[in-house]
């Protein structure tokens, strides 16, 4: 109440809005920032995931096959001959 007072007896100026470019550029580099914040969360769980599951031994290739042959949904081909 007491802003919009001050504001009504002009007692306060206008704010800074930054040029087009500028906002731009500061939109991208905090979408940047989220995309690596959101990259690092999902490294995190995939780490504590893979302790979790015991198996530490893997590393590189041996572990990505081990996830898309694991996590990845069999087709529906490949499950009915497992039936």
């Amino acid at each position: 109440m007491w802003i919009q007072k001050l504001h009504t007896l002009g007692l306060l100026r206008g704010s800074f809005l930054h040029d087009l470019q500028t906002e731009h550029l500061r939109t991208l580099v905090r979408h940047r920032g989220n995309l690596i914040d959101t990259t690092s969360k999902a490294s995190k769980r995939r780490a504590q995931n893979i302790r979790l599951m015991n198996i530490n031994e893997l590393n590189g290739i041996a572990l990505v096959a081990f996830i898309k042959n694991t996590l990845v949904p069999l087709p529906v081909k490949q499950c009915q001959r497992l039936m």
